[in-house]
């Protein structure tokens, strides 16, 4: 082999290497733009969740305000609290309180044709907190089909959980009955422990028996009942604007409706 033709298999060599990692730049280069084009596309699909002006009291928040309203200078909800009982206990201390949020307007839709609609408060801020209360434990029942057996299994999710002031804390617990044909064991209960700071915690027994305990050891079986315990076994109910204590005496009846209410 002479020396030009080596020359020119070195040169033709080294063409093709660069031709090789040219492809593969740009093969990562294209990698990237499609990552970076399917990160903007899901933010602005998901867009529409921005305008839920979130409520409440998360832990690490930054608030501001006088002595009767509380700011949150994240996204300037108002909120105050009106008292209406306050009844001291050893135990479990009894108040009821009428309350208010500025957030009730919210963007729904899809990106580019968005509106503003009242959020799902239908009182347009206005609520009531009884203290002792359940707050509210999101929960979901969801069939699932066995293709096997061609049966439905059931799934179960339970949280996240909205305190008295509307803050939600991101406890879940998934169950489920199972349905060994498709290879799926029951699920019968679980723990989920807030990692906000706030001390809740969610358990779940038997498949669909929850409590939520707070750090004072207080907890309610919600959301299928709507008892509040303490540390010494007393509770309080309520039912129907009624709410019982464990003597069977009622520290508050709320009722009325479309009129003013009316407490005693």
């Amino acid at each position: 082999m002479s020396g030009t033709d080596a020359n020119y298999q070195t040169s033709a060599k080294g063409r093709i290497g660069a031709e090789v990692r040219l492809s593969r730049s740009r093969g990562k280069r294209g990698i990237i733009a499609a990552g970076f084009a399917f990160l903007i596309l899901t933010l602005l699909l998901a867009s529409p969740a921005l305008g839920q002006v979130a409520t409440g009291f998360p832990t690490y928040g930054s608030f501001g305000g006088g002595s009767f309203d509380t700011v949150n200078n994240a996204n300037l909800n108002v909120h105050f609290e009106i008292p209406i009982i306050n009844k001291a206990s050893q135990g479990m201390p009894f108040s009821y309180n009428l309350t208010y949020d500025s957030s009730v307007w919210m963007l729904q839709g899809s990106s580019g044709n968005q509106t503003w609609a009242p959020t799902t408060n239908t009182n347009w801020g206005w609520n009531t907190i009884g203290s002792p209360s359940t707050g509210t434990l999101m929960f979901q029942a969801i069939p699932t089909y066995c293709i096997n057996d061609e049966k439905y299994y059931t799934k179960y999710i339970f949280g996240p959980y909205i305190d008295l002031k509307g803050t939600s804390h991101n406890i879940v617990v998934q169950t489920n009955t199972g349905d060994a044909a498709c290879g799926v064991g029951a699920i019968t209960g679980g723990t989920s422990v807030a990692r906000d700071g706030s001390g809740y915690t969610l358990v779940v027994t038997n498949t669909t028996s929850s409590d939520v305990y707070w750090r004072s050891g207080i907890y309610t079986n919600i959301p299928f009942g709507s008892s509040v315990y303490d540390t010494n076994g007393n509770s309080i109910y309520s039912s129907s604007g009624t709410f019982t204590d464990t003597l069977n005496l009622h520290p508050l009846v709320v009722s009325g409706s479309g009129t003013p209410v009316s407490v005693r």
